[in-house]
Formats: structure tokens, sequence, C-alpha cells
């Protein structure tokens, strides 16, 4: 088990922080413990649902402050009074994923490290067969974004199994928590009646027909934003051309440029996929987010609330900052960063405006041409974000390009769209 996890760990730097969710039971534990001893800055965040006993909490409460006490680990705790009864399991993930985004803050970073493992992959499964997720991914992802985290998760190859004997060989207090082996959740009910009469065997079939799942759905993705392609021009999707059987997953194709995952849904594309096929040739939908979806004759776009507005921000010196735009932070993908100096500032952050030029590794480059060329929708145009500095002159256009002067500095201001 350690050499495996050790090896998945070499991805991850080590020069920068990290969030460690520990609930106090061993996978959390393990979990701290190996991403201490290799060498991580490690930041702890520990939630107190306050749903069962105090002696419960408390024990939980020991154990992971203790052991950062030890070792002098940040530790932050939160005791959570207004989480929901009636929908806990979705209701405490939004609390603990805030959490770790509000801590982050504090330390400029929004990586999460959490202890999901290989049988916590077999019951993802279960629940979303059970719920009929033919069209969503199944299991869980090594990385994903959660509430504004970046989330890694190094053990989905390990099981608890394997875990539990990590703690008892070097001897790691954790605590069981005495819910975790209820019925009364679904997960629970698959966690300790449905898995447990599973075989080895059956367990790893299951990965088989997820994986075999997964495989069929990129197939179906990569298709759908081909077609999408073929069919979006400046921000505009002319449909009339598709076959009908495939607009449903265009569809989804293209909201997923405006819209998160967790907005999109069956009704909406349905919703959407109808007024494309009404013979009125115009029609306008509201959408989530503050969008609209306007229908005009053979195409249809997206219209956003700032669609035409024009925005222009100063700053005298680093701060993060965040607006409808663009969030100014530490940290960010290597494409939204670029290094400042002190005489880079006062900078500018604002929208495009006409005649704007950048000097690039192939010369002096039109913005507008650049939009083009990087098949930005029209309709992002106007309001994506371009850092300038005190003299006027563009030094970054985050996910398009960086000033040639700063393409090989290592970048300490993101710009993050």
């Amino acid at each position: 088990m350690e050499a495996k996890v050790k090896q998945h760990l070499k991805q991850y730097p080590k020069n920068i922080p990290y969030i460690v969710g520990v609930s106090g039971g061993c996978d959390s534990m393990c979990l701290l413990d190996i991403l201490y001893k290799e060498g991580y800055q490690v930041i702890v965040c520990h939630v107190n649902y306050r749903l069962r006993p105090k002696a419960e909490t408390d024990r939980d409460y020991q154990i992971v402050s203790e052991y950062c006490k030890l070792r002098q680990i940040p530790f932050y705790y939160k005791e959570e009074k207004r989480c929901q009864k009636d929908n806990f399991q979705q209701s405490a993930r939004h609390i603990r994923y805030d959490f770790y985004f509000e801590i982050g803050k504090i330390y400029h970073t929004n990586k999460v490290f959490l202890g999901h493992h290989k049988d916590d992959v077999y019951e993802t499964i279960l629940m979303q067969k059970k719920r009929g997720g033919e069209e969503l991914y199944w299991g869980i992802k090594n990385e994903s974004e959660v509430r504004g985290n970046q989330v890694y998760r190094i053990f989905l190859e390990v099981t608890k199994k394997e875990i539990i004997e990590y703690c008892h060989k070097y001897n790691i207090d954790y605590h069981d928590d005495y819910t975790n082996f209820e019925t009364h959740y679904q997960r629970d009910y698959i966690r300790n009646v449905v898995l447990c009469k599973m075989s080895d065997q059956e367990k790893e079939s299951l990965l088989i027909e997820a994986e075999e799942h997964n495989q069929t759905l990129r197939l179906k993705r990569e298709r759908s934003k081909a077609l999408l392609d073929m069919h979006l021009i400046d921000g505009r999707f002319y449909f009339k051309d598709l076959n009908e059987a495939d607009l449903p997953e265009v569809i989804h194709r293209y909201l997923e440029i405006y819209l998160p995952d967790q907005r999109i849904s069956r009704a909406l594309i349905d919703e959407v996929y109808r007024a494309l096929k009404n013979k009125r040739p115009n029609l306008k939908i509201t959408l989530p987010v503050n969008l609209r979806f306007i229908k005009e004759y053979d195409n249809g776009y997206i219209q956003t609330s700032s669609q035409k507005a024009d925005y222009e921000y100063h700053f005298t010196h680093f701060y993060e900052f965040e607006c409808d735009y663009f969030m100014l932070a530490a940290s960010g993908q290597l494409n939204e960063g670029i290094y400042l100096s002190k005489e880079d500032f006062p900078i500018t952050i604002r929208n495009f405006r006409p005649g704007d030029i950048v000097h690039t590794k192939f010369g002096h480059k039109k913005v507008s041409r650049l939009f083009i060329d990087n098949k930005i929708p029209q309709v992002q145009r106007t309001t994506w974000p371009i850092l300038v500095n005190k003299n006027g002159e563009i030094l970054l256009i985050p996910h398009i390009v960086k000033n040639l002067r700063y393409m090989d500095t290592k970048a300490n201001v993101f710009v993050v769209k």
C-alpha cells in the first residue's frame, strides 16, 4: 500500500500548502500520517456536526487535535449547528467543503487532500447504478473541483483493510464513527449490507463494468463535442442541420461552456431542445446563474447579464480580489499566471478595447485575432479579463496569451477567469 500511495504522490509538489479533511477515522488519519511523513505542508480541518453524543465527537476532536499538536500542524475546528437532518449528507458535504475553502484562503491555497478509498468507489458505483446514472461518470475521480476546492484523492486504489493495517502497524490512533455502521442512509446500507455479501471477484467485476461505462461515455462526449465545434460559429449554435437524435447531447456540450455541471439538468436540456424544435422563430429561455438562451431562426446563443458591460479595476499592489469577471489570486493554472515586479504596478485589469495589441513570440498580435484563433465565443470576448501594466502594455490574457517578456518567469499573480 505505502509504495503505491507514495508513487501516486509524486505528481503533487511539496512546496505548496494543502488542506486535509480529517474526521478522526482510520481513512483520514492514515492519509494525514502519510502526507506528514512525506514532508507535505498540511493544514488540518475537522468538522463536528453535533449529531452524535458529545463523548463521541470529543473523542474525534481529541485524536485529531493531539496528532496535530505533537507535530505542530495547523489545526482548524468547526462546530456546525445548522446541518439539515432531513438532507444531512448533502448539507454536511456543503458545510465541510465551504470550510476547506474558507481556511484555504488564509494559506492562499484551494488544494485539498481527502481519504476516499477503493471501498468508497464500490459504494458510489452501486449507488449510481441504483439511481440510473447512465449519463454520469461512474465511481470517484482522482481529482475533481468541488465548491471552489481542487480535491485530490490518493487512496482510490487502496482498500479499507489496507488502511486499517497501516494504522495498526504504525500505532496511529483513530476513532470509528458508529453511525457508519448503521443502515439508515442509502450509502450506509450499501456499505454494511450489500457490499458485505459481495465477493472480491464481484467487486472487481463492478470496477470493470464502471470503466466500460465511462469509456462509452467518453466516446459519446467526444463525438458530441466534435459536432458542436462544427455547428458553433462566433458563439452561435446553428442547429438546423444536426441529426435530431444527436441534438440533446450537443445541447449539453453547449451549456457546459457557460454553466457548472451541477446546474445542467436533464429538464434544462429538454427545455432548450423544445425551444429549438419549436416552429416559432424567436424564443427566450431563462437559464441558471442569470443567463438567457435566445433562439433566432436557425441558431441560438446564450446571453449573459454582463455581456455588454465595461469594467476596469486598478491595483497599486497585489491583494486577493474577486468580482463578476475574474479573481486576482496567489495561485491558479499555469496559463492564468504571470510574474509581476514592483515596476509593473499600478496594474489594471479590464475588458477588451478595440485596437488592443499584445507582444507575443510571433510578433505583435491584435487581441481580436487571438480571440478568433482561440475560438472564444463572441458573447465572451467583451468581458474576458486583460491585465495591463502601468505603461498600458498588455501583459496577460488568461488562457490565451502572455507577453513575450514574461514567458519564462515563474508566476506570482494569477488572473482566474
